[in-house]
């Protein structure tokens, strides 16, 4: 009965998600409570269940919120504007200078761990180059996409906390594990770059409007339609707290990374890292209400699925659904294969994903799958980490993920989504198996 009406929530919320009937908030709360109630659930026992899962995600919930207001700010004042700029003018009319500055610009980008932004800061500060060079757009974008794909297990990342959410830890904390993984990934997502840029520079001979070696002349600050300063109306006092800002953002990471050492809770580091900045840069209360404002929306969205998870979680581990779906998997899954589940789910995890969608990913199929992993002595983190890899690889190329439709549409949709996946899926999912390898190799996963 348990195991029965588990599944059925289960396949319901993925469905659900899916087809976007419901808000992922809705479908995690509603369908969930049903579920209870179906297998004779009381109210007492309820609220035990709804209670003990929202105490496991709230430190999580803060994180991401402060996360957010932090990284939403450091953008504001400009921190990666002068960098992006530079690079793209470093990059001249060098096809492989190109690529790796594009690399180099989205995984900068992309440490606020917001994909959105990502693209909103790379592809108008190297689109007119490649434009100029005769380099293919979609080059760009498989580019983005790679580096993207690594970055994303950042802590404050989407898919890293809806793990750490499941497996009720912390994001910083299962983050730690994943730090060797993502300088694998970085270095791999640079020679996919390189390896492009020589593509490109075989292409460009042929097709650009401009020979090789001949000044391209590209002004950040007047050609290209970056995000300078004029642009975002900063003054002179925000140009000069630059160095600061960029100081403030280096420790605030630096303090994350040594959460083994320093014992800070992450979220009470972004907390502190939210405060001082808008201390510094905006010290009129007025402004730091409109900053908390601004950037509230982007935080509201996924602090509130992550709650709605609390809630699913709480009572699939309460009404003991959990438990009864594991024991029906284990008695189909041969003995032989059982304490291989997590690699098997590792290397299946990016196709999967890109059906799926994040959230019925990470709220669907995790669990039980982390559960039934639990019963052949596998950890929660060792089948969390391997499916996140997966997951993260390839999340700007699913047509389940909404930034994937802002990436195409920044190439005024010249660039359709079965050309984007035929032209880069290859690339991340090989990025993907390569983190699995080295992460079982440096026993990060163990088997």
């Amino acid at each position: 009965m348990l195991s029965a009406v588990g599944f059925i929530m289960i396949a319901l919320i993925i469905i659900l998600l899916i087809k976007e009937k419901m808000s992922p908030v809705a479908v995690m709360i509603i369908v969930p409570t049903i579920a209870a109630f179906v297998v004779g659930t009381g109210i007492d026992d309820l609220s035990q269940y709804v209670s003990g899962g929202m105490d496991s995600i709230k430190s999580n919930a803060f994180m991401f919120i402060f996360s957010i207001l932090f990284f939403g700010i450091m953008s504001d004042v400009g921190v990666f504007d002068a960098l992006v700029e530079r690079l793209a003018a470093w990059a001249s009319d060098n096809p492989i200078k190109i690529t790796v500055a594009t690399a180099i610009i989205a995984i900068i980008a992309h440490l606020d761990g917001s994909a959105a932004a990502t693209l909103l800061i790379t592809v108008p500060a190297m689109l007119p180059i490649y434009k100029k060079l005769g380099m293919r757009p979609q080059t760009l974008l498989t580019i983005i996409a790679v580096s993207v794909g690594v970055m994303n297990l950042l802590p404050w990342g989407g898919p890293t906390v809806r793990a750490a959410t499941v497996i009720g830890m912390d994001p910083t904390e299962l983050w730690t594990h994943l730090i060797p993984l993502q300088v694998v990934g970085v270095i791999s997502a640079l020679s996919v770059a390189v390896i492009l840029g020589l593509r490109e520079k075989r292409h460009a001979v042929r097709n650009a409007s401009v020979e090789l070696g001949d000044e391209v002349n590209i002004n950040a600050k007047e050609e290209l339609p970056s995000r300078h300063y004029e642009e975002k109306g900063l003054d002179e006092r925000l140009k000069k707290l630059r160095p600061v800002n960029i100081i403030l953002t280096i420790a605030i990471i630096g303090l994350l990374m040594a959460n083994s050492v320093i014992d800070l809770p992450s979220y009470y580091v972004f907390m502190l890292g939210t405060v001082i900045a808008m201390v510094i840069n905006f010290p009129n209360l007025k402004d730091q209400n409109e900053q908390i404002k601004k950037h509230a929306a982007s935080a509201l969205t996924i602090v509130a699925t992550i709650m709605a998870a609390g809630v699913m979680v709480g009572i699939m581990e309460g009404t003991g659904m959990l438990d009864a779906m594991a024991e029906t998997i284990i008695g189909i899954i041969p003995e032989a294969l059982g304490k291989f589940t997590h690699i098997i789910f590792g290397v299946l995890g990016a196709p999967l994903g890109m059906i799926v969608g994040t959230d019925a990913y990470f709220y669907g199929i995790l669990p039980p799958i982390a559960s039934v992993g639990d019963a052949f002595g596998i950890s929660h983190l060792n089948t969390a980490i391997a499916m996140l890899i997966g997951k993260n690889s390839i999340l700007l190329l699913s047509p389940m993920v909404p930034a994937t439709w802002l990436g195409l549409g920044l190439f005024d949709d010249k660039i359709s989504i079965r050309d984007h996946i035929k032209a880069t899926f290859g690339w991340c999912y090989a990025i993907s198996i390569l983190m699995l390898i080295v992460a079982v190799v440096l026993g990060i996963i163990t088997i």
